[in-house]
């Protein structure tokens, strides 16, 4: 299989970022450690007429809006927690701040806490690979990333990863190069290096000979329904998902081409489906969206804004793409919405 419309390299912006890309870990042990990097990137900011965005537990704005005192007023502050609701949608509406600054001749200076670092391991990789891939994505926008992360209460094996996706480590105001940093898509194959754990032998398989998208619908649907209980909601978005990568195995990819479906423990509904096919290297697989303005179809991007999770191994042996959707509040954490519409427009 073969994603011609997914993987486009974003071009130059039509307006030239008032400042370079920058992506930087903050390791700290106390806060001390945190303040003495995090109030003057964010003063920085400030004095550059920047738009300020600081994304905290409510502990590090206590800190922070203590050190800024009135300057406090100009940064906007965002709950870590529901920030991080889903990391498609958290990166889309991130990336359209900060093309919006670069348009505009500003840009956005991002303080992001990861709210993330205990979540399940599926949904730490993801964050991870975001964090990774935003060094590809936003390089176009000139957006200042700086990233604090508590070395004593993240898992050690979380903050050896941060140091593969950070290009840059901060100490105080001095920022070095980081050991052991991986270019974006060497870290995407070490996350795809381990294969899929293998669907449950009670898993539901259709094997499709000539896809007919009306009766797989309706396949998914009364699967979907009559046995995951997925309410409605979730459902089309998953419905919507599975015509699209489909419809991409029957264009790109080789037969047989296999759908299978079954739910995981805690009630989420998996779909799978699987071909002949395998996709050219160093595709990225529908982590990088299409740069505004661009036409086109949204392909595995939009596969991601609207599923909680989607997995995809490509190899010798043909491809598998695995969607996942929650059954409750519509999307990987509560409260995660598809702030998409805003985002990209496209989608609507």
């Amino acid at each position: 299989m073969s994603e011609p419309d997914t993987d486009p390299v974003p071009p130059p912006p039509t307006t030239r970022p008032a400042a370079p890309f920058s992506h930087r870990l903050l390791p700290y042990d106390d806060a001390g450690e945190l303040l003495a990097a995090a109030v003057p990137f964010l003063r920085g900011g400030l004095r550059a007429a920047d738009r300020v965005v600081a994304v905290t537990g409510l502990a590090t704005r206590v800190l922070l809006q203590g050190e800024l005192g009135a300057a406090a007023d100009r940064v906007e502050f965002r709950d870590a927690a529901s920030w991080y609701a889903h990391p498609a949608r958290t990166f889309a509406s991130a990336l359209a701040d900060a093309d919006a600054e670069a348009g505009r001749g500003g840009r956005l200076r991002l303080l992001a806490e990861p709210a993330w670092t205990r979540r399940p391991d599926g949904e730490v990789r993801e964050w991870q690979r975001a964090e990774a891939i935003c060094n590809v994505a936003f390089a176009r926008t000139g957006a200042a990333i700086l990233c604090p992360y508590p070395v004593r209460s993240t898992p050690p094996a979380v903050v050896a990863d941060a140091r593969r996706t950070h290009p840059e480590t901060v100490r105080g105001e001095r920022a070095v190069p980081t050991p052991g940093y991986l270019e974006p898509h060497a870290y995407n194959d070490r996350c795809d290096s381990e294969p899929l754990p293998l669907p449950p032998a009670s898993a539901d398989a259709l094997s499709i000979a000539r896809p007919d998208l009306y009766w797989i619908r309706a396949y998914v649907s009364d699967w979907a329904r009559r046995v995951a209980r997925t309410p409605d909601e979730p459902l089309q978005r998953l419905l919507v998902a599975v015509t699209e990568v489909v419809t991409n195995a029957e264009r790109h990819g080789s037969p047989p081409i296999t759908l299978r479906m079954w739910t995981e423990p805690g009630g989420a509904c998996v779909c799978e489906i699987s071909d002949g096919g395998r996709w050219p290297e160093e595709s990225w697989y529908g982590f990088v969206p299409p740069p505004p303005g661009v036409p086109g179809r949204l392909g595995l991007w939009a596969v991601r804004l609207l599923c909680s999770r989607v997995d995809i191994r490509t190899g010798a042996a043909g491809t598998t793409v695995r969607l996942t959707v929650e059954n409750a509040h519509g999307g990987s954490r509560t409260g995660a919405r598809a702030r998409s519409a805003r985002a990209d427009p496209r989608l609507n």
